[in-house]
């Protein structure tokens, strides 16, 4: 029985041991050319498919195209197969509507398990970029496994009066996980 079909977009890099891993867990594949004729394969598979994207995919225009396709078509899981998961792209994927982020290399194991479980969850709700943080620990990160662990951590060191020191590359969201851990904090109506 066929689980769902599988579009596996242009720049995502996925090993070859992958597909037979995604035919044996009852998933037809497709492969794409571009992001546009991954869009007409989404069309045809809505309700009982899925994305699969590469890092690179997650570009400004990019990340618009992904945000319509979701706003047209809301059960389509998205995956990004990142080979880094710094928290601005993570923001911004999720914003645009990317469902879930593995981490590269991924095994084939993980691939069939996260698709599955995405096709178990049901449709995706539309983003809102204009979330706001003030609405909850994650609301403003989403729903991946990262913001996950990332609002585990908000939530474990926010209610600690102690510094905390956040390092990482420029454009990887210190800033943000900063005003997040401060709104959440004892000392969120302080300076």
């Amino acid at each position: 029985m066929t689980t769902g079909i599988i579009i596996i977009g242009p720049n995502c890099k996925l090993d070859d041991s992958c597909l037979p891993a995604l035919q044996a867990g009852g998933f037809h594949i497709r492969r794409a050319g571009s992001m546009e004729e991954a869009g007409g394969h989404c069309e045809d598979v809505a309700g009982r498919g899925a994305l699969l994207l590469g890092g690179s995919d997650l570009h400004p225009k990019g990340l618009a195209f992904i945000a319509e396709l979701r706003r047209q078509l809301p059960s389509l899981a998205i995956v990004a197969l990142v080979d880094a998961c710094l928290p601005a792209v993570v923001v911004a994927g999720s914003k645009a509507g990317v469902s879930e982020f593995l981490m590269q290399p991924v095994s084939p194991a993980e691939i069939v398990s996260t698709l599955q479980q995405l096709f178990s969850r049901g449709p995706e709700p539309v983003p809102n970029s204009h979330r706001s943080m003030e609405s909850g620990i994650g609301a403003f990160w989403g729903d991946t496994a990262f913001a996950r662990r990332t609002a585990g951590l908000v939530r474990q060191f926010a209610p600690w009066d102690v510094p905390v020191l956040i390092e990482g590359e420029t454009g990887v969201g210190k800033e943000v996980l900063a005003r997040e851990l401060h709104a959440h904090s004892p000392r969120a109506r302080k300076p």
